[in-house]
């Protein structure tokens, strides 16, 4: 007998395919699909992990190698995930090796992680029925819906109060009822806790929690007892998405617009959306939520290829929270150069003396998003990256928030040597400082990348904010996505124009999506709720329609401009990033590349665009660019742009 196996971190495209070894006879009954062994590997004979991935009776005509020895007491893949790794291999053009490892838990070592025999399900916590609230006539109509199954997933388009937790929830039970099991998607780690709370209250010890800073240890456990059957609901990110639960029957993606569903960096490249459709393809059903949908599933939803269902009331008695919007430009005619504008502190000092709570987003953390020399204008920027440094004022540094580069603030210019170095513009901390000159006695906390990085980060502030221990709560966008805090009855948005003007054709969606769901951080409980937004493009189509609630007018507007454009849902796109140290040779090749997407585009299927300096042109001393190609069949798209690449890094010269 002969095996056919892949070798962990074989991410070169020439080794990252199948092998076959043979398998030796005191390893004949042993070897199962799915074990990790270990094999010799290449001329020089370095032992490597590898997993099994197929056992055939086929010899092949040239001399094998035997595998070395079985790792793990029981296999540690099942066919299943086997599939599920095959379609992150044809859906996203991934590696086998990077596609098996997003499905194992990480860092693996090469000696067997503490596996127990196979034991039936503990006996769990009682599902507690009394937690469970009546649903309103909205929500039963919905719940009523999903339960039919018409579809086999659903978007639930609910306005920010209007419970889409509570029908998760009933529609869990029904799912534990049946004895089957759960994975929730939350799109920030933040929520985690808050959402573990809602779920334990119901579910008690059937409920398991995920994420990257709980202990490698503790991850491996999880990933071995979802694969005995000991947990029926696990919470967490994007990756646990990959959760090897039995007998699956529900994923629900909650927020499901946030773009930390896509996996941009790290290998893998995938969307945990399209990932937990596939793994419900067969039976079982997806709901995916969100106040503010994704224009891709949105779509979806309106041309029935999902279930579409709306909720557009709060619940309870609670209102929509009244919006006002306040222009930067006549503060600064009259004389206020402050981060806060006039009307947004008085309203910040009329309702902490009222007893209630305030939350403020500015998305950008540290103090001053950068240093220019008022004389010449030079602005200090990364030696890395082109970017400029941030100055953090706890620290006293300047940072950069792409190759986190430190430096010391310069006294005089680099550039022209005059003392007239001067911050510009605002970030977290700036806001924090002011906040605590005017109104520290209410305590004020702040929730950034800075403040979060600790493993109960996240979990602290927030603890310390529901318990009024702060009463304003200054962040990021984390701070705008599912928090339910029935005590804030104003939220305020520093700068609504800092994703407006992106070079991404996304710029409108996000921006209008970032606004919506922070704004619907107000006003969640008995007591109205208000929103002020600072802006200086106050007569902004994206702004008019947030504050006016006319969210169905926009996704209108913008479907329209993309299906002009061909952009997704209506096409498919294929980014190339051509990275280097020396710059020349970055765009000789970017330029070279696209002569080959040219040769192959027969009757010009694809718009291809570029080659072009990214937005940040260069990062850690590699400079960036990149290549654009839309089509509207995904697969010919895939096949397109992986090909050519393949052909450039072949041949490496001009093609005639």
């Amino acid at each position: 007998m002969y095996c056919e196996v892949i070798i962990e971190y074989a991410t070169a495209k020439e080794i990252d395919r199948l092998f076959t070894y043979s398998i030796p006879p005191e390893l004949l009954d042993r070897v199962s699909i799915g074990d990790r062994v270990k094999v010799s590997f290449g001329q020089s004979k370095k032992i490597y992990i590898a997993y099994v991935i197929n056992i055939t009776n086929q010899k092949p005509s040239f001399k094998l190698k035997p595998i070395l020895e079985i790792i793990d007491e029981t296999p540690i893949l099942d066919n299943k995930q086997i599939d599920l790794a095959n379609f992150l291999v044809n859906h996203y053009g991934a590696s086998y090796a990077a596609s098996l490892n997003a499905i194992l838990p990480p860092s693996l070592k090469a000696k067997a992680i503490n596996q127990s025999k196979i034991e039936k399900i503990v006996v769990f916590d009682e599902i507690n029925h009394e937690k469970f609230k009546v649903l309103n006539k909205e929500q039963e109509h919905v719940y009523n819906q999903i339960k039919q199954k018409e579809y086999k997933s659903y978007l639930i388009d609910g306005i920010t109060g209007s419970g889409k937790t509570e029908i998760f929830l009933h529609v869990m039970r029904d799912v534990i009822n049946r004895g089957e099991t759960v994975i929730i998607l939350v799109p920030e780690i933040a929520l985690t806790s808050q959402t573990l709370s809602r779920f334990k209250e119901r579910f008690g010890n059937r409920v398991a929690l995920t994420h990257s800073r709980i202990g490698i240890a503790e991850r491996q456990r999880l990933y071995i007892k979802a694969k005995q059957g000991k947990i029926q609901i696990i919470i967490g990110p994007r990756s646990a998405v990959f959760t090897p639960l039995e007998n699956l029957g529900l994923i629900i993606v909650d927020e499901e617009h946030d773009a930390s569903y896509k996996s941009f960096e790290a290998m893998p490249k995938y969307n945990a959306k399209e990932v937990a459709l596939y793994r419900m393809k067969n039976n079982g059903l997806v709901i995916l939520a969100s106040a503010t949908p994704s224009f891709e599933v949105y779509y979806q939803a309106k041309t029935n290829q999902i279930g579409y269902l709306q909720l557009t009331k709060r619940t309870g008695d609670a209102k929509p929270p009244t919006i006002d919007l306040v222009d930067m430009r006549k503060e600064l005619e009259e004389g206020n150069t402050q981060v806060i504008s006039r009307k947004l502190h008085d309203n910040i000092k009329q309702v902490l003396s009222q007893g209630q709570q305030v939350m403020l987003l500015i998305n950008r953390r540290g103090y001053s998003t950068f240093i220019s020399c008022r004389k010449c204008g030079f602005v200090i920027k990364c030696k890395n990256c082109d970017v400029s440094m941030t100055y953090h004022l706890i620290k006293k540094t300047l940072e950069c928030h792409h190759c986190l580069a430190v430096e010391s603030i310069p006294k005089v210019c680099p550039s022209c040597g005059s003392s007239y170095i001067k911050f510009f513009g605002n970030g977290t901390q700036k806001v924090e400082e002011y906040l605590n000159s005017h109104f520290m006695e209410y305590g004020i906390g702040r929730m950034d990348l800075d403040t979060t990085s600790g493993k109960e980060g996240h979990s602290k502030i927030l603890q310390s904010f529901r318990q009024r221990e702060t009463n304003i709560l200054v962040g990021t966008q984390m701070i705008s996505k599912g928090h339910d805090f029935e005590n804030v009855t104003l939220v305020g948005i520093i700068s609504a124009d800092t994703s407006l003007f992106l070079q991404d054709f996304r710029a409108n969606e996000r921006t209008f999506q970032l606004l919506t769901q922070t704004l619907g951080r107000a006003g969640r409980g008995k007591l109205n709720g208000n929103v002020i937004i600072q802006t200086y493009n106050p007569e902004h189509e994206v702004l008019q329609l947030v504050k006016n609630y006319q969210q169905q007018d926009f996704y209108k507007n913008e479907l329209t401009l993309r299906q002009i454009m061909g952009y997704p849902p209506f096409g498919n796109i294929f980014g190339v990033l051509i990275t280097g140290e020396i710059e020349d040779e970055v765009i000789k090749s970017a330029h070279l590349l696209k002569e080959y997407y040219i040769h192959y585009n027969k009757n010009s299927q694809f718009r291809i665009i570029g080659p072009v300096s990214a937005i940040i042109s260069k990062i850690s001393n590699r400079y960036r660019w990149k290549i654009t190609i839309i089509g509207t069949e995904r697969n010919k798209l895939l096949t397109y742009g992986k090909y050519c690449i393949d052909k450039c890094s072949e041949n490496k010269e001009v093609i005639g």
